[in-house]
């Protein structure tokens, strides 16, 4: 209870929190947010706020139970990603989007070995993208677009076994990493950056890839000694 009207007061006491009160005791019955069958807090998910204002708060790391974090639509959210993330042991999806969060992406990130999927979209993030990424063991959903990321793709992440990568709309440079051992990836989008080289290996045989769009980037590589899978049912290579 009381991390959560800490949280609360972090974020300037919004109106959208209004139900987070210590006059309603029972904060399973509080909006934006659920529970767990032992009445613990596991979901909070705030969004489509205007009202909210500052930093993620580090009041967060005392909802250990947390499995899904969800921080959407809210333009008055700054700062940087915090340290406090990483005492979420539990927590399985992370959502922090359209907001105006910036600063790199912590490689503490990492610890979070829970995590299946990360959404970190449409905020103002900076720096590389970590390879550590690639450690954790359950992560099948990376979604970073929209941000204002550069150096180039890890090679250790896109040997992960990531069902969805969305990597578009930043600065990222250089080849697309091969991975020939891959076969689990059904959506790339890595478009929108100044990638270069030869991205045929993306086509493996045997890879049941069914989206990839590489469009807007510096790629040169022959077509016709492509054998598209036949799963595959969106591609873009314009503007390269």
């Amino acid at each position: 209870l009381q991390a959560l009207l800490s949280v609360k007061q972090a974020l300037g006491n919004p109106a959208t929190l209004s139900t987070w009160t210590p006059s309603s005791p029972n904060c399973c019955a509080w909006d934006h947010l659920r529970c767990n069958d032992a009445g613990r807090v596991n979901n909070v998910f705030i969004d489509a706020a205007d009202d909210v204002h500052g930093q993620i708060p580090s009041a967060v790391g005392g909802l250990t139970e947390l499995m899904s974090l969800t921080l959407f639509r809210l333009p008055g959210l700054t700062g940087s990603i915090p340290a406090c993330l990483t005492a979420l042991s539990k927590l399985e999806f992370l959502t922090i989007s359209h907001t105006t969060v910036s600063g790199a992406i912590p490689e503490s990130l990492a610890r979070l070995r829970s995590l299946d999927s990360v959404d970190l979209s449409n905020n103002l993030l900076t720096g590389g993208i970590p390879a550590s990424f690639a450690d954790l063991p359950n992560l099948r959903s990376l979604d970073l677009r929209h941000n204002q990321l550069t150096g180039t793709i890890p090679a250790e992440l896109v040997q992960g076994q990531f069902r969805s990568l969305i990597l578009s709309y930043n600065q990222l440079t250089g080849p697309i990493p091969r991975d020939d051992a891959h076969d689990e990836i059904n959506t790339v989008d890595l478009s929108h950056n100044k990638l270069t080289g030869d991205p045929s290996h993306l086509f493996v045989p045997g890879r049941p890839i069914g989206k990839v769009d590489l469009s807007w980037n510096y790629l040169d590589f022959d077509l016709s000694k492509l054998v598209f899978p036949p799963e595959l049912t969106y591609l873009d290579l314009s503007h390269n």
